[in-house]
């Protein structure tokens, strides 16, 4: 049988293996922790600098098909504004010619439209 001292001893070093093994584990998860959370910041960073980038490069691919988009616009404007007058000036010098153009075109829709019926 052991004696209660020695019991007593027993327990206080297995207590004190316990405590700095606790102690022990302790630190590393600390150690772990800091790291992890490092390598987090380290990656949250790199992702928000990638986002700033393509957040540039779409901005600047949209403004640039905003002035494609403008002077396409434009030119389509201004060949549209041509184009009335000419067809204008055309009325003008040959108001019978265009006069039966109109009626011509009027017969023809007014064909196909009765046809769908």
């Amino acid at each position: 049988m052991v004696s209660r001292s020695e019991l007593h001893t027993r327990v206080s070093k297995t207590s004190a293996k316990a405590a700095s093994s606790v102690d022990t584990a302790a630190r590393k998860t600390k150690s772990v922790i800091r790291h992890t959370s490092s390598k987090l910041h380290e990656e949250i960073d790199l992702a928000a600098a990638k986002a700033h980038t393509l957040q540039s490069k779409i901005k600047g691919k949209v403004q640039s098909a905003e002035h494609s988009i403008k002077i396409t616009a434009e030119k389509a404007k201004d060949k549209l504004v041509d184009e009335k007058k000419k067809t204008e000036a055309y009325v003008k010098q040959h108001p019978w010619k265009a006069l039966g153009f109109a009626a011509l075109a009027g017969f023809v829709v007014a064909k196909i439209l009765r046809r769908r019926r």
